[in-house]
């Protein structure tokens, strides 16, 4: 009887509760629908108990419908045993002031909210409910979701980026670098966040990037260029344009600036610059060459006729033997003035290669006092062709950057050796070959370096052009050679040249004797010194010369004399001249008169091998040479 009397006042008691509860919900209930809040109140074991308007509105059913269903009706499936651990949690006492999750409504569909709960207890303290404020963020999760894919789209637009895009905040700290910006500072991008803008900046470059910040004060971007400093490599140009970035308040928060690595167009510009200005030079270069070897045949003529009068064991005439050589120096520098104007193509001629490239070396060390030069060659080696000016550029280059390598003190070793064939590493000679080797003492070439010194603009020098190896190894390539490179750190660098042996070899040289002959020539030249020059050189060979400035005075004399019986036995013409170059049809006139007679061309400059002009019987180079000379009218 006790027992259920006992009963019976729990029944009561709870009856009790549930009429308050219902109350409480209805109370709170008007207060939160007004925030679209749902209330739903559910027991222990999940049966739902209490059901507001909001959560009719929210979720599709109604109180009649729902009461008494298990809460587990309107959570999705693969968030049940989530929730199962939140019931769990609540009881313990360890759960969150606010969750995100998921139900479902009368239509099955899913929807996002956020919930809070409340443990309810009774009037003995003990929890008998669950009560949850609940929320739908559906629109907000589902905006947030599109916001993140459009961070994303545009985060992947920048990381793509061709241009380096690169955040730092008013203190000048890196915040972000996408890794185009990473590719201009060869640098990891990680390596660049937190360091300071102005650290990567060349010092003179500091105050104009300070000077640009405060441009942008009052501008909302600046363009402007600057030189950056990259570790073990060349330094980079970069255009840059900075922007502000603000904060919500409006507040300027950080600067973002987008850069572009212009160096090779920088460069690419310079060199267009100096092509131009080569081309000028080239042009004045040309003239000075025409001019500076007219100057020549008048010394060497001078020289010839000397020798000629003097004895073979005569002092004077060995003196004048080492003038000639002197001018035959100085006629190779008119081809490297002349090179300029004709874009440097190569001129071969026969060369004695040993003492040419010692010269070479001799003159690039003046004035080096504490370089130290040991030089061997082997004996009888063979002359080899090739364009004495460029191959002479080629030692030069190799010598200079040996000693500057070395700091201006150290050794430098040449050997001149002829080689056999050879094609381990990849190239092969039709013949023998001229192996030079240029060595230094000096601290060698890193590895990372090593592969990258015949590339056009590479450069470890401050104020080097990059130019110097390219351009040498593509002589050396005109030539039908090769250049290679070895070095070790801390030991030196060796540079080799391979030269081909070409399989002629030139005519010994001939004496000075003069063989008499007789007859008359029509000399055409505009210099009075380089004609009172051929007029004893022919008078000594046995030759009588009419010498003329003019064309037209040249076909006159040309006339008279066929009309006094008399024939001209060889006509001289330099084609160089500017009233000869403007005359095309000069060759044809003469022709007309004298179809028989030798014409014999005076250039100024022959490429060696090369053929003479078809319009001409034969051509002489300048200066004027005796032997040369007499040659060309043997026979007549």
């Amino acid at each position: 009887m006790v027992q259920d009397n006992r009963k019976d006042n729990q029944i009561s008691q709870l009856k009790r509760e549930n009429s308050r509860l219902k109350q409480k919900l209805k109370n709170y209930s008007s207060l939160l629908h007004e925030g679209n809040n749902a209330i739903i109140i559910f027991d222990l074991t999940g049966n739902i108990i209490a059901w507001d308007k909001g959560a009719e509105a929210l979720y599709g059913w109604n109180e009649d419908e729902i009461l008494n269903s298990n809460i587990f009706e309107i959570i999705p499936e693969d968030q049940q045993e989530k929730f199962e651990k939140f019931i769990e949690e609540v009881q313990e006492g360890g759960a969150q002031d606010i969750y995100e999750s998921q139900r479902l409504n009368k239509s099955g569909e899913k929807l996002d909210v956020w919930f809070t709960y409340n443990m309810l207890k009774g009037s003995d303290n003990e929890p008998y409910a669950i009560a949850t404020t609940e929320r739908d963020i559906t629109k907000r999760k589902e905006t947030t979701r599109k916001l993140k894919q459009r961070e994303q789209k545009y985060k992947s637009l920048v990381e793509s980026l061709g241009a380096g895009l690169i955040e730092f905040n008013l203190n000048g700290k890196i915040t972000y670098a996408n890794p185009a910006a990473k590719n201009i500072f060869t640098s990891k991008t990680s390596t660049l966040l937190n360091k300071n803008i102005s650290d990567l900046l060349q010092s003179d470059n500091k105050k104009i990037f300070k000077d640009y910040i405060q441009k942008l004060g009052n501008k909302e971007k600046v363009n402007f260029e600057l030189e950056i400093k990259i570790a073990n490599t060349n330094n980079k140009i970069i255009s840059v344009s900075l922007t502000k970035n603000y904060s919500i308040k409006g507040n300027i928060k950080s600067y973002i600036g987008i850069l572009e690595d212009i160096t090779d167009i920088r460069r690419m510009e310079e060199e267009m610059i100096k092509a131009d200005k080569m081309e000028s030079l080239g042009l004045l270069a040309g003239g000075l060459a025409h001019d500076f070897r007219n100057i020549l045949s008048i010394f060497m003529g001078n020289i010839t006729l000397l020798k000629m009068k003097l004895g073979d064991d005569d002092k004077i005439k060995k003196r004048l033997k080492k003038t000639e050589q002197a001018v035959e120096r100085a006629k190779d520098l008119t081809k490297q003035l002349k090179s300029l104007s004709t874009g440097g193509q190569i001129e071969l001629q026969e060369t004695e290669i040993s003492s040419f490239i010692k010269q070479s070396v001799k003159l690039s060390l003046t004035g080096q006092k504490q370089i130290d030069f040991e030089y061997h060659a082997d004996d009888d080696l063979p002359d080899i062709k090739i364009d004495k000016g460029q191959i002479n550029q080629v030692i030069s280059n190799l010598v200079i950057n040996a000693y500057q390598a070395m700091d201006d003190k150290g050794q430098i070793q040449v050997k001149v050796e002829q080689e056999s064939e050879r094609s381990e590493k990849g190239f092969v000679f039709d013949n023998d070959y001229i192996k030079i080797t240029i060595q230094d003492n000096g601290p060698g070439i890193p590895q990372e370096q090593r592969q990258n010194i015949f590339e056009p603009y590479f450069t470890t020098k401050s104020k080097g052009t990059g130019l110097g190896l390219s351009t040498a190894r593509s002589i050396v390539r005109k030539h039908g050679g090769r250049m290679e490179v070895s070095s070790s750190v801390d030991i030196g660098t060796k540079f080799f040249i391979y030269l081909p042996i070409s399989a002629e070899h030139p005519q010994a040289q001939q004496t000075e004797e003069v063989e008499k002959t007789e007859g008359k020539v029509l000399f055409m030249e505009g210099d009075s010194s380089i004609q009172s020059i051929a007029r004893v050189m022919l008078a000594k060979i046995g030759f009588e010369a009419d010498f003329v400035k003019d064309i037209n005075i040249a076909l006159n004399k040309i006339k008279q004399n066929r009309q006094n019986n008399e024939q001209y036995k060889a006509i001289f013409l330099n084609p160089q001249l500017p009233q000869t170059q403007n005359d095309p049809n000069i060759i044809q006139r003469i022709r007309e008169q004298r179809p028989d007679v030798r014409i014999i061309g005076l250039f100024n400059e022959i490429k060696s091998g090369e053929d003479p002009p078809p319009e001409f019987d034969a051509v002489i180079d300048q200066p004027l040479k005796f032997n040369q000379l007499k040659s060309k009218l043997a026979g007549l």
